[in-house]
């Protein structure tokens, strides 16, 4: 294993996913250089600038001169971490371009050993840096859902709970409402989506959440924030990973939207349909065009044998409104048991290591193995 040196490392903190990687070793002759989070308790992705700024976050790191050195060697990959975001190219180009310029490592040459690794599958090469763009998100839900992040496992043990409590609950097909959409930060689709389901569908039989979050979206053409019955954080976003278990045990079906609807510059799967995913309560979904199609390229099942999830090939004009027009078509079936589907799910989460294929990928980089 080569020797991976994170920068701004306080004490002995590393990030949970990068610990394999990173060791307190004196550098050898062949060595990475990590930027990523070392926020304590951070699992991996983007340094966080002091100022908080999400677009110039570079800007304050100057790398060693020893580590200029080796990259124009070819002897050491400088990783930028940002697995857990996926910007899109025209918000982030600039300042990674800026970055490698102001360590003279604008070259083609060096571009080879400057990574920029990315969850959007849409981002578009660049000739000053190399982009390794993949779903790393599911490595992040592995971890934090199936591993130790939190030492303890607290957060396994709870996803185990919670996947028995759910499925003792489904075999009952005893329903509080006929399905769930739940919605945090309030993007211009997800007001889009939350008024037309509410439009047809009361109250009474669905919840459609919506909450003011910390997006800055215009709500004014939102029929106002709505709260689930099951909530436990009212006026707070949940953390990312967390669950409330009646949305899946007393619920029929979900309506999942992912973080992006509209065009095709952003592609980014997150854990609001990993959820979905191993935890059995079928769904439709509302993504941008094809990305179940994506999904499903990565290993999982998404119940096509009881959902149509032909609207996913649709244009951004017509692919929601067929999505509601297949909730409304499963809503007089009763899904069956998907204990077995969810479990394979979870196989395909807890098997996806795309961690170790970027570091196996840059160990024969800077060793010189790669034709």
């Amino acid at each position: 294993m080569i020797t991976c040196k994170l920068h701004n490392q306080i004490e002995n903190f590393v990030p949970y996913i990068h610990s394999n990687f990173v060791t307190t070793d004196t550098i050898g002759e062949h060595f990475v250089y990590l930027i990523s989070d070392t926020t304590p308790g951070a699992i991996s992705g983007r340094h966080r600038h002091t100022s908080g700024d999400l677009f110039c976050w570079l800007d304050e790191i100057d790398l060693p001169a020893y580590v200029v050195k080796a990259v124009r060697n070819n002897k050491c990959a400088v990783i930028i971490d940002d697995t857990q975001e996926g910007f899109k190219k025209s918000e982030v180009d600039d300042n990674l371009k800026k970055f490698t310029a102001r360590h003279g490592l604008n070259t083609a040459d060096c571009a080879k050993h400057i990574l920029y690794l990315t969850s959007n599958l849409a981002y578009e090469d660049s000739e000053f840096y190399s982009v390794i763009k993949r779903p790393f998100i599911i490595d992040v839900c592995k971890h934090v859902w199936f591993g130790n992040w939190d030492k303890n496992g607290i957060q396994k043990s709870i996803r185990e709970e919670n996947f028995k409590k759910i499925i003792d609950a489904r075999s009952k097909k005893v329903w509080d409402f006929q399905f769930v959409s739940l919605q945090q930060r309030p993007r211009d689709f997800r007001i889009e989506l939350r008024n037309k389901l509410r439009s047809k569908y009361d109250r009474n039989m669905s919840i459609c959440t919506l909450k003011e979050g910390s997006a800055g979206d215009d709500l004014s053409n939102s029929k106002s924030i709505e709260k689930s019955p099951y909530d436990t954080i009212i006026d707070k976003e949940y953390p990312w990973y967390q669950i409330t278990s009646e949305h899946f045990s007393h619920v029929k079906y979900a309506v999942v939207s992912e973080t992006e609807y509209y065009g095709e510059d952003k592609k980014l799967l997150t854990e609001k349909i990993i959820k979905n995913l191993i935890y059995p309560q079928p769904f439709v979904f509302i993504g941008y065009k094809k990305q179940l199609q994506d999904i499903r390229n990565l290993g999982f099942k998404v119940y096509d044998d009881l959902v149509d999830h032909s609207y996913d090939n649709l244009n951004d004009d017509e692919r929601m409104n067929a999505a509601i027009q297949e909730l409304d078509r499963i809503l007089n079936i009763d899904p069956e048991n998907y204990k077995e589907h969810a479990l394979f799910n979870c196989d395909v989460v807890q098997n996806t290591d795309n961690f170790k294929e970027v570091y196996d990928h840059v160990e024969k980089l800077i060793t010189h193995q790669l034709s």
